[in-house]
């Protein structure tokens, strides 16, 4: 007896179940991850490779003992008068910083600041080489107060007219904090300036004092005044010799008068008192 079998009720039935088959795939697919996706934020967050450390309080106790650790680590009541001082004005050097390389009005400054000349017109050159100048100004014997936003435009002017890019930074290295029941506070910061092109590179040094008023307005230190130090250490220059015979001592010492320069100028003037010394030591 040959037997036939069904073709075509088994091919019908393939159909079916592949189709059916693939429904359940399909359905397990759509049923998992039953969480929400995260937010652009929280992705962001997840690739950063320092994500910001959030930390969050609990109970009360926690909240007690984070809120005297806070008054613990504030310098302003521990005595550090200085650390406090030297980290609200260094932020409003950076703000300071940031106006006058964008050539935009600062708003760290007093109604009434003022300053001395701070980029005097008869510059000087005192040391010249193969593509590089250094100029160096004569400031006038009797400071006065003039306008500190004007004195501000007229040192940057050069920076800004070079058509490169600019660049401010201040350091301060000596802080004066407001003593008790007075109002007079300072600092003494370092100010470089730097405008860079394809042609030129141009770039101001300085050292200045700047005097500090507390704003309660705002809460902030503004600057009041400001003024040019000159004659520092290394603006004055000096011999000490011996003399081999008699044993004496010579010793000839100048400071800077004018620029920061003269001090050698007038030490040699006077190197004939050390004639026929044997030892001896400068600076």
């Amino acid at each position: 007896m040959k037997i036939t079998p069904k073709i075509g009720v088994d091919q019908r039935r393939i159909p079916s179940g592949a189709g059916f088959l693939l429904i359940l795939l399909l359905s397990g697919c759509s049923e998992q991850s039953p969480e929400k996706p995260k937010d652009e934020a929280a992705t962001a967050l997840d690739k950063s490779p320092n994500p910001a450390f959030t930390f969050r309080v609990g109970s009360a106790r926690e909240q007690r003992e984070y809120a005297q650790r806070e008054l613990e680590f504030d310098p302003t009541n521990d005595g550090w008068n200085s650390e406090a001082f030297h980290g609200d004005t260094t932020a409003q050097l950076k703000e300071l910083a940031e106006s006058l390389a964008r050539n935009t009005p600062p708003s760290v400054l007093s109604p009434k600041a003022t300053s001395t000349i701070l980029r005097p017109e008869n510059l000087v050159s005192v040391f010249e080489n193969d593509g590089m100048k250094v100029l160096r100004g004569t400031f006038p014997p009797d400071a006065k107060a003039l306008p500190l936003t004007g004195q501000l435009e007229q040192l940057t002017r050069p920076l800004q007219g070079s058509g490169g890019n600019v660049s401010v930074r201040f350091k301060q290295f000596r802080v004066r904090p407001p003593a008790d029941g007075t109002a007079t506070c300072s600092s003494t910061i370092l100010y470089k300036a730097r405008s860079s092109s394809a042609s030129r590179v141009l770039v101001q040094n300085a050292t200045w004092v700047i005097q500090w008023i507390y704003d309660s307005s705002s809460s902030k230190y503004l600057i009041e005044g400001l003024t040019i130090l000159r004659n520092r250490g290394y603006d004055s220059a000096g011999l000490a010799s011996i003399d081999s015979k008699s044993k004496s001592l010579q010793i000839t010492k100048y400071a800077s008068q004018k620029t920061t320069s003269d001090s050698i100028d007038l030490v040699k003037r006077d190197i004939a008192l050390h004639s026929g010394h044997s030892i001896g030591i400068a600076h």
